[in-house]
Formats: structure tokens, C-alpha cells, sequence
């Protein structure tokens, strides 16, 4: 790990992996975007968080997550830990000359170093909603409950975001109608589907899981809560 901090008692710990190979195009923008606005979100609820970064089978020639990453200003609350896996351990998994990288093997290299009391799986290039934020801030999260929260793609390495910082980001990503759109509609079906999910996200827990009906997982989510 790059970094080395007291224990202290973090709620969350967000986990990615990555390698600085460019993967997808932007890859250090959209790196470096989630950091910062997961950060900043992170923060303004006062939730103490860490972001723990897999670095899986580093490059040759290119420099480490740990000095091309960028911290938010003032989130203090907020820690992130990058933990370097070297190629050598790569080279030791079988089918290590077909995938420059295991993805599920480098979350549970992170899993079992978490220090927060929740775990959450995501992405490099996923941005936080300032609803989900919300919904954890209230610290209602249970320990016998698998949460999963949905997405919606959209496009922010436009030309109109170029330089804008974090919350100049989240303002302008959360202001676009369309993607306010899509989004409706996917929770209006989902809602539908799964009303007393919908009802714990509005509301919070208000009864015991077992009490609740059972239904088949959703599985088409972009982060895992544990």
C-alpha cells in the first residue's frame, strides 16, 4: 500500500481496479474524475470513506496509480490507499498470458484489506449519484443485506467538461435532462418490479429482510454493496 493510516472507523470502503494501460481511452481522467467527485460527495455527507485502488500487473514503462492520481482538496475524510499487485503474482495465475488482468481476484485482494464496516464494488469510470450518497449518509446500511444500485451511461469526457472540477462535474452531469430521463424511467419500471426495494430506498429499513417477500436478485448493477 502506498499510503499508511491509523485505524479509524471508516463506514465505507469504495474498491476499484485498474492498471495504467490506457484501457477504454481516458483512463486516468475517468480515474481520477471518480476519485474526485466520490470524494467530494463522500465528504460533504461527512461520512468517513476510503477508496482503495487495485493495481494489477503494472506496465512496463509507464509511472504508478500512486503518483499520477489526484487527490481531492479538502476531503479529509476521505483516504485512498493504492495497492500494487506485481506482475509476478499476475504471471503466477493460470491464463495469465490471455488477460493482462483478473479483475474479480484483484476486488478480493482489496476485500480482505478493507478497513470501512461496508463495501462497496464499483468501477473506475462510475460517478456516484449525490442520491445514493444520501442514502448511505443516513447510515441505515445492514449487515445481512446485499445492496445494489443501477446505472445509467453516459458520456463526460466531452469537450464541454474539459477542466471542470469535481463539483462543477457532479452540477453538470446532474443537470442533464436526458440523462435525468433515462433514469426516471428505469427506476419507474424497477420501482414496479421491486416496490419494497423502492420503498427501503426512499424510506430507509422500516422492517426485518425475512419479513419481506422473496424476490429473484437484480442483477444489473454497477456496484455491489457488502
Amino acid at each position: 500500500s502506498t499510503e499508511v493510516h491509523q485505524e479509524e472507523d471508516l463506514y465505507l470502503s469504495i474498491i476499484v481496479q485498474c492498471r495504467n494501460d490506457d484501457y477504454g481511452g481516458n483512463m486516468l481522467l475517468r480515474l481520477n474524475r471518480m476519485i474526485a467527485t466520490a470524494s467530494k460527495l463522500l465528504q460533504s455527507a461527512e461520512l468517513p470513506s476510503e477508496i482503495i485502488i487495485v493495481e494489477w500487473n503494472p506496465p512496463r514503462g509507464e509511472p504508478p496509480v500512486h503518483e499520477v492520481i489526484e487527490r481531492e482538496p479538502e476531503t479529509d475524510l476521505v483516504k485512498v490507499r493504492v495497492i500494487r499487485v506485481p506482475t509476478s503474482v499476475h504471471m503466477s495465475s493460470p491464463h495469465h498470458k490471455a488477460h493482462p488482468i483478473f479483475e474479480h481476484t484483484a476486488e478480493n485482494v482489496a476485500f480482505r484489506r478493507a478497513r470501512g464496516r461496508f463495501i462497496l464494488k464499483t468501477n473506475i469510470d462510475n460517478i456516484l449519484s449525490p442520491d445514493t450518497v444520501f442514502f448511505m449518509a443516513r447510515r441505515q446500511l445492514r449487515e445481512d443485506v446485499v445492496y445494489r444500485a443501477t446505472y445509467a451511461e453516459y458520456d463526460v469526457t466531452v469537450p464541454e467538461t474539459e477542466g471542470m472540477n469535481s463539483g462543477d462535474l457532479l452540477a453538470w452531469l446532474f443537470s442533464r435532462s436526458d440523462l435525468i430521463t433515462n433514469v426516471n424511467l428505469q427506476l419507474k419500471e424497477l420501482a414496479e418490479k421491486y416496490p419494497e426495494d423502492t420503498a427501503v430506498c426512499l424510506d430507509g429499513h422500516e422492517k426485518s429482510a425475512s419479513d419481506a417477500p422473496q424476490r429473484p436478485f437484480y442483477w444489473a448493477g454497477s456496484g455491489d454493496f457488502v
